[in-house]
């Protein structure tokens, strides 16, 4: 449900802090859970560089193999294995 904004009146969410339209505050209390999660992450050493990205593989139609059928049969290799019982 809309309220007013303290500010300049417009009509914004009812748990919005600050006023989408002139960026004053809007009355609301701001979360202490929210606020207490910001503190904690402003506080961690975060890495300034973002991770690179994994690398896209780029699929490319491949051009036909052409082989000649062969009518030879493949040959099979029969080894005889010793029992050592």
């Amino acid at each position: 449900m809309p309220i007013p904004c303290a500010e300049c009146r417009k009509p914004v969410h009812e748990q919005s802090v600050i006023c989408p339209h002139c960026g004053e505050l809007t009355g609301i209390p701001q979360d202490p859970i929210a606020l207490a999660e910001i503190s904690v992450m402003t506080e961690l050493d975060l890495d300034p560089e973002p991770a690179p990205l994994p690398y896209l593989l780029e699929t490319k139609a491949l051009p036909p193999i052409e082989e000649e059928p062969s009518t030879e049969l493949p040959r099979a290799i029969a080894r005889r294995r010793t029992r050592s019982d």
